[in-house]
């Protein structure tokens, strides 16, 4: 199997590789980062990251060309900046009442920038294609994940911080960084992953589709 990974940033692609891999019990191989580009040598970003590069990414003929040549492609965003006039998807308030109405919003954005420069591009790769919608950032699955059992609460602001508060109670180095981050995520299990879900409305939407990729593999 080939999946390709179209992300903000390597801290984010590390988690969703290393969650991928933990959850459908494959090897990093299977996965290939495609936005931003990373270099194997230091483990740093190669080249333009940020949410403005994944909405030009997506139309783009290396989206055409990397749906066309693997199995499935994972797109990752953040909300944080939706208001923001290239990205154009306001207001950000509704995702405090009604975050299946905000996600939705934000989901039909990615798929019209699919089609913006070829008409009908996603319904022609729309089984491919899984999104991973991040309500505000991925720092929030994160902080779900190292709260304790009796604090697990979702937050969908501030996450950054709250992650670096969170880990430091607990002593854990933060650092926004491939490695730090690929520490953090590495050893996140199949039952915890499920529990994340379960307290996040975003993950459990990306999971949702994780889980039926899943039962595809089992059939095949």
């Amino acid at each position: 199997m080939k999946i390709g990974l179209i992300c903000e940033g390597i801290t984010d692609y590390i988690v969703l590789e290393n969650l991928l891999c933990n959850y459908l019990t494959i090897d990093d191989e299977d996965i290939k980062q495609l936005q931003p580009l990373l270099d194997e040598t230091d483990k740093k970003q190669a080249n333009f990251g940020g949410w403005e590069h994944v909405l030009v990414y997506l139309q783009s003929t290396d989206f055409v060309n990397a749906v066309e040549n693997h199995d499935y492609l994972i797109v990752q965003i953040d909300t944080d900046v939706c208001e923001h006039k290239n990205f154009g998807v306001s207001p950000i308030s509704l995702a405090d009442s009604n975050q299946a109405q905000f996600y939705e919003l934000i989901k039909q954005r990615l798929i019209s920038q699919t089609n913006q420069r070829y008409s009908n591009n996603f319904e022609k790769y729309a089984q491919k294609i899984i999104f991973c919608i991040c309500i505000h950032s991925l720092e929030c699955w994160l902080l779900i994940h190292y709260q304790t059992t009796q604090t697990k609460q979702e937050k969908i602001t501030g996450c950054e911080n709250a992650l670096n508060n969170t880990l430091n109670k607990q002593n854990l180095a933060y650092k926004k960084d491939y490695a730090h981050y690929n520490k953090l995520s590495q050893k996140i299990k199949p039952k915890d992953i499920e529990l994340m879900a379960k307290h996040s409305f975003s993950f459990g939407q990306f999971l949702r589709q994780i889980q039926l990729l899943k039962i595809i593999m089992v059939g095949d």
